[in-house]
Parts: structure tokens; sequence; C-alpha cells
């Protein structure tokens, strides 16, 4: 059944994506063969893409990661009523991606926190501060999934910062 085999391949992209050891080339293998298939409804697409999107960042393939992420953000918005809150929670997670990919890119340049409290950090603060606003806006705005989310990874970006006590106060304010 071929709408069954479509389906299993993102699953497959995913449980590949989500395994112990080097599976994420097979995951972009394998969500790109799903992502192929011209008949995907716009749900089958969006959640193809947000792997495929995680995957990138997995492989640390920032540019297609951040090029996939603009390219859905700029795609034109559905014509159907029924999709728009499903469509909108989709935009909102491709905006928490964009700035986990700038997380996790200034976590490999500059660490995941100083080596001692006296570390300049402010370079790292520079190139997080969009991420950090993009993590603001969603944590007030999107779905309670999505911004408790954002809360955790700006906790992290927080730490990358050197800026300790503010990433335990994210912390301390997450709710599940």
């Amino acid at each position: 059944d071929p709408t069954l085999q479509r389906e299993l391949l993102r699953m497959l992209a995913e449980a590949q994506l989500s395994s112990l050891g080097p599976r994420s080339q097979q995951s972009l293998e394998t969500i790109n063969q799903f992502l192929s298939d011209q008949t995907l409804v716009p749900e089958q697409r969006w959640a193809g893409t947000l792997v495929k999107i995680r995957v990138l960042i997995d492989l640390k393939e920032w540019r297609d990661a951040n090029t996939t992420i603009s390219e859905a953000l700029q795609a034109k918005k559905s014509d159907s009523l029924a999709l728009q809150g499903q469509e909108a929670e989709y935009r909102d997670h491709l905006s928490l991606l964009r700035a986990v990919s700038r997380i996790q890119q200034a976590t490999d340049r500059y660490g995941a926190r100083p080596s001692d409290e006296f570390e300049d950090r402010s370079r790292a603060v520079g190139e997080l501060s969009e991420a950090m606003r993009e993590l603001g806006d969603l944590q007030r705005e999107a779905s309670p999934k999505i911004a408790v989310q954002a809360r955790l990874w700006s906790a992290r970006a927080f730490l990358v910062q050197g800026m300790q006590d503010e990433a335990l106060s994210r912390l301390t304010n997450v709710r599940l």
C-alpha cells in the first residue's frame, strides 16, 4: 500500500534519527525519499520537513538546515481554514528549530558553558540575540508544548552565554 509505505518512511527517518549510533545520514536519505513524494498532503509534508531539519541540525549541516527553515517559512500559506491551527503550530516549530540551530552552532563554537566565571562570552551573546528574541516570542505566543521547549532552549542559550543564574531561572519556570 503506497499510502502506508509513505507514512512508514517518515516514521523510519524519525526512528533512525533517535537511535543510538551514527544513523543521521540514513535518516536524511529516508526523509528525502519521503519528501520527494509529490502526493503528500500539507500535514505530511510539514511533519517530514520538521524531521529533515532536525536531521540536518544533528548532522551539523547548519547552512542546509537554515536554508530549509527559511524556504519553509517563506512558502505560501495554506488557503484551507481547517489547516490554519496546524500550520501556525508548524511555523512556530520552524521558528523554534531556527533558534535551536543557532544555539547548537554557538555551543559548538564556544562550548556549553564557560570554563570559568570570568570568561568573556560577549560574542556568544551577540550571536544568540536573535535566537533569544525568537525564543521569547515563542514562550509568549506559541502553544504550551512549543513554549515549554522554547523555555528549555533559552536556558541552554543562557548557559552558552555564561549566564547561569538566568538559565536556572528559566529552568525553574518550566511546567511540563
